[in-house]
């Protein structure tokens, strides 16, 4: 049984229980048959029954027999993650209860095991060790609608990782009900899986599943931050050797003992320079996202009191003026001071509290307000960052968790200043970087429609917009969720320009990382109405079929496509990897059809569907045309052309349509081979050589 057709391990609620093998048939009047009847299609004479299915679908035949259909399963897309792996091998300390987890995965008969906490309590680093020995393959959670067990993959050997962190609602019941049944299957493939939940997300599931169930517990910070610093012996040194350093360390560790910040407090102390005689209180300021700073600049705040006298007045407007310029020197960092400037400017209009002329001119000065919040001009630029690393970012988290409401009129003001006429248009590049960290670390994924103005914006604006949508859809903080968003959108009513860029993001890391979640947004924008964003996806699958490593994925589903899942799709997916374009460039998939005679009956079968379909016909006798210049050209073997096309285009091709064909060869002698072809009723042997050509 080909391992994309299993049986489910338990009928979902909605489909009828499958019989027991010797259970007597239900009958069609709903009686129970109690004794064994006669076949009538063995008798001479009896009407047949037959019925077809498309996939998910259970058919149940009229009559004394009932056939029952198993469904049909696509596993989940999966990526590669072997260099996260080797990171978190080296910098893992395990925490108490990781043996247990460790005897769960290591069982004989369901090598499967849940941890469930908190996120960054280093549940993931935990998963990487328990799947170590092989390369790990981390599912995307692209169920269409709620996890299901039956969605995971079980090739032999596999170690999979499922993080369920991110899902948008709880895990259903029958997930955990179903993982027993699949753990059994792991176990037979000699595979194993790690599941990352919380608590709150598990708790339908646990009842079901409590044996393999892990609450996972913090790891000891000072473990975890001996491990991260291991590779370092200079700077352990210092750690063990500098008493003043080692205590403050402690401290900040008490204080913070999730082993994320120990492994942040680790990287800031690989910062800086050995035996430093400030290092303790720079770790510290740095650690601490230097709150001391942002409590002087961002806490304090002015009387609201009415009445005020000018100078008071004046005060205030300045202390606005200082927080603006902050807060765009964060996002803008080493940009020019006057771009820096008119985008507080433009954040002051964005919040009401642009200062009137007279307020600015008793106000301070510029120098009194680059001053105030320590930033350094250098050059014509303005930076806070060498004299506090990390404070940009410090700034837009402390904004983000003391001022909520302030963030909706942030992202708004940053769309506003990247737009093409905006004040920081030509720092597309920093405020990228800005909004892909505000994604990641900050959980504020509403930058997604930043991007999306971005994407369907000037060729500029697009292409960052892409880069950034590129990153997010592979990122271990917020893949899940992007790659989501690019689903929707692809089987959505997005503007073309948006689904043109899904494309593209499709065709870049995405589709290098993780071949199936691409191609399976391609497919949906193969079906899509514009002929536009057809060809979008269609310049994707060949982007993706002209990489060696990918090349093969992107065969299996389209050929998938077309013989099971979704035909029409596969139609477009094979004339698209087939087609030369007008340049007549090589097609890369075509080696692999020439070497494969199964392939080549595929590929047959597909255009002789794109010829009788009236809306791909056209597009077909294009590409076919395009096939005889590339034989003509010696691109292509001549006998292989017509040795594939001859029998499709003689039964295919509509009379009219067949005649236009045969007149029109505008001197091609491939064409003249193929003409004498279908008159002769004669195709030779495909030629093994894509690019030689045959003379008759």
């Amino acid at each position: 049984m080909d391992d994309t057709f299993r049986p489910l391990f338990e009928q979902p609620p909605h489909l009828p229980a499958s019989p027991p093998p010797n259970a007597a048939p239900k009958l069609s009047d709903g009686r129970d048959g109690e004794q064994p009847r006669p076949n009538p299609a063995t008798e001479a004479g009896a009407v047949q029954q037959s019925a077809t299915a498309s996939t998910g679908a259970t058919v149940v035949q009229a009559g004394n027999d009932v056939h029952w259909i198993a469904q049909q399963l696509r596993w989940l897309p999966q990526v590669m993650i072997e260099d996260k792996v080797e990171r978190a091998l080296v910098r893992f300390a395990p925490s108490a209860r990781y043996d247990r987890a460790l005897a769960c995965i290591t069982r004989h008969d369901l090598p499967l095991v849940v941890l469930s906490g908190p996120r960054s309590t280093g549940r993931r680093t935990a998963a990487l060790n328990l799947l170590a020995g092989g390369p790990v393959s981390e599912c995307l959670t692209d169920w269409g609608s709620v996890p299901r067990a039956d969605l995971l993959p079980r090739e032999p050997g596999g170690r999979y990782l499922l993080d369920l962190t991110d899902e948008p609602a709880d895990v259903p019941e029958q997930f955990g009900r179903t993982l027993a049944g699949y753990g059994n299957e792991l176990a037979r493939q000699e595979a194993r899986m790690v599941i990352l939940v919380t608590d709150r997300l598990w708790r339908a599931c646990r009842p079901h599943a409590q044996s393999i169930t892990v609450d996972f517990d913090v790891p000891d910070p000072e473990r975890v931050l001996a491990a991260h610093l291991s590779g370092s012996e200079s700077h352990t040194n210092w750690l063990a050797a500098n008493q003043q350093l080692r205590a403050t360390v402690s401290d900040l560790l008490a204080n913070a003992p999730m082993p994320g910040r120990a492994a942040e407090l680790a990287a800031i102390i690989l910062r800086q320079n050995v035996h430093e005689e400030t290092a303790s209180k720079a770790i510290r300021d740095e650690f601490h996202h230097w709150d001391g700073y942002l409590a002087e600049k961002l806490s304090e705040h002015a009387s609201s009191k009415s009445g005020e006298d000018p100078p008071a007045k004046a005060a205030k407007v300045g202390a606005a003026r200082s927080r603006a310029l902050l807060i765009s020197v964060a996002v803008l960092d080493g940009a020019p001071i006057e771009v820096v400037l008119d985008a507080s400017e433009e954040l002051l209009k964005r919040l009401r509290s642009a200062p009137e002329p007279s307020e600015i001119l008793i106000g301070p000065e510029l120098g009194d307000l680059i001053q105030d919040i320590d930033a350094e001009r250098i050059g014509d630029t303005l930076t806070i960052t060498r004299r506090y690393p990390g404070l940009d970012q410090a700034v837009l988290s402390r904004i983000w968790r003391e001022r909520p409401r302030l963030r909706q009129p942030i992202r708004s003001w940053l769309e506003v200043i990247t737009a093409e006429r905006g004040a920081a248009a030509n720092e597309l590049a920093r405020v990228a970087d800005v909004l892909t960290s505000l994604a990641t670390q900050l959980g504020s994924l509403e930058v997604l429609d930043i991007l999306q103005t971005w994407v369907n914006g000037g060729a500029r604006h697009r292409q960052v917009g892409i880069t950034v949508l590129e990153q997010l859809s592979v990122s271990p903080e917020v893949g899940a969720v992007v790659r989501r968003r690019l689903y929707d959108w692809a089987r959505g009513k997005a503007d073309v320009q948006l689904l043109t860029g899904v494309a593209e993001v499709c065709a870049g890391m995405l589709g290098r990382q993780s071949p199936a979640a691409a191609l399976s947004r391609l497919r949906l924008l193969l079906g899509h109405e514009r002929q536009t964003v057809r060809n979008a996806a269609a310049r994707a699958l060949r982007a993706l079929a002209a990489q060696d490593n990918v090349r093969p994925h992107v065969i299996a589903a389209v050929t998938d496509w077309f013989t099971r899942q979704d035909p029409a799709a596969g139609q477009l997916g094979w004339l698209a990897l087939v087609d030369p374009g007008d340049d007549l460039s090589p097609v890369a998939v075509l080696g692999a059809v020439t070497a494969d005679p199964e392939l080549q009956a595929t590929v047959r079968q597909a255009w002789s569907a794109m010829i009788a379909d009236t809306e791909t016909r056209a597009s077909a006798i294009e590409v076919v045309r395009r096939w005889l210049a590339c034989a003509d050209r010696g691109t292509l073997g001549a006998d292989f052309v017509i040795q594939l096309l001859g029998p499709t285009l003689k039964h295919g091709l509509p009379g009219d349509d067949f005649k236009a064909f045969i007149t029109h060869g505008n001197g091609s002698p491939t064409h003249a081979d193929l003409v004498m072809a279908l008159v002769m009723n004669s195709f030779p042997d495909p030629t093994p050589s894509v690019g030689r050509r045959v003379e008759h």
